[in-house]
């Protein structure tokens, strides 16, 4: 079961830090061209003005044309999509989605193929989601010498997260990397801890000599309007011209990094899904064995959710927020239909 509760979408532009000449501008002739032109042109001038984001297509009414697009259109016919990887055994998914969407706009950015790159430079595009999710979540260390010592994410002592596994968006990544950390090779920071393997019990760490290694120089990072959420009563919103200006962004070789907020990501079956849970949340103070196991039942799954109760459905709301330890509810249950707080 996932909840969705809003969707950014960020479009990110690199060009190689050593400097490789851009290619000439050519003249904009096709149609789909020149509405991202429009768009792009609408964009900056929204940006610098400071004004709602979600207006950009009013200075290019009469572009934004769903009929323009092609009716199918794949990058991975392109060859620029890489392939999908193994985030386990932290929650980086969203470390791993912006450097998918990385490695795919450099590749379009140089004309090349993944095959094609891999040959001319005798590795395969692959960016290290470990660097990103390390130093977004580790701030510079202490330096009387350095102006900027202490800046960066802190986490409060009593979160008690592993750094891999505080979590992040697309928009939290283009801090880090536009300040000149990163992106960098997997083979230069790869995803394992130190003895090379996925244990979350070993040394994760990575060497601050590594924090401003760059690969790639961030040129732009695209903020795309939602295309979905939901209305404050728990009505579905769709917005078809951010759909527009998201196909906008494919149709010029450019990936888009989507994010969207779930309540579980463990990519087993119930069975170990529901062993994971109660083993992670056993030692959580008071809240019982036949608690515990009703929770996680109705998380994964096993619980029947049409068929539960509104008196089961405020004690499992109230289970929750015991397990996360949060004394106060955050919710008015009145205002909540069935469907929105299952």
């Amino acid at each position: 079961m996932k909840t969705w509760k809003r969707i950014a979408a960020v479009c990110l532009a690199f060009m190689l830090a050593a400097a490789l000449s851009a290619s000439a501008e050519t003249a904009v002739t096709d149609p789909v061209d020149f509405l991202a032109s429009e768009l792009e042109k609408a964009s900056s001038e929204l940006m610098r003005s400071g004004e709602d984001i979600n207006d950009i297509y009013s200075a290019t009414t009469g572009y934004s044309r769903a009929d323009i697009f092609p009716e199918k259109f794949d990058l991975r016919l392109r060859g620029v999509i890489t392939p999908v990887r193994n985030q386990a055994p932290w929650g980086s998914c969203w470390s791993f989605g912006v450097m998918a969407a990385s490695e795919g706009s450099i590749l379009g950015g140089l004309n090349m193929t993944a095959e094609e790159y891999e040959q001319a430079t005798g590795e395969p595009m692959d960016l290290s989601e470990k660097h990103l999710a390390w130093f977004m979540t580790m701030p510079l260390p202490d330096d009387p010498d350095n102006p900027q010592s202490g800046e960066g994410l802190h986490m409060a002592e009593s979160a008690d997260l592993h750094p891999m596994d505080v979590g992040g968006n697309p928009l939290q990544a283009t801090a880090p990397l536009s300040a000149g950390i990163g992106p960098v090779r997997e083979s230069e920071v790869p995803y394992a801890d130190q003895e090379g393997t996925l244990s979350r019990q070993l040394d994760w760490s990575v060497e601050e000599s590594k924090r401003f290694l760059q690969e790639f120089e961030l040129k732009d990072s695209n903020i795309l309007p939602t295309p979905a959420g939901r209305e404050p009563d728990g009505s579905y919103r769709y917005n078809p011209l951010a759909t527009e200006a998201i196909k906008s962004e494919l149709l010029q070789g450019r990936p888009v990094t989507i994010a969207f907020y779930a309540d579980t990501a463990l990519p087993d079956d119930p069975v170990s899904k529901k062993g994971r849970i109660m083993t992670g949340l056993q030692a959580v103070s008071g809240v019982s064995a036949e608690e515990l196991e009703a929770y996680a039942d109705f998380r994964v799954g096993n619980t029947d959710a049409e068929g539960v109760s509104d008196e089961e459905l405020n004690r499992l709301m109230d289970i929750t927020l015991r397990l996360r330890q949060s004394s106060t509810n955050p919710y008015d249950m009145s205002a909540l239909n069935r469907e929105q707080l299952i």
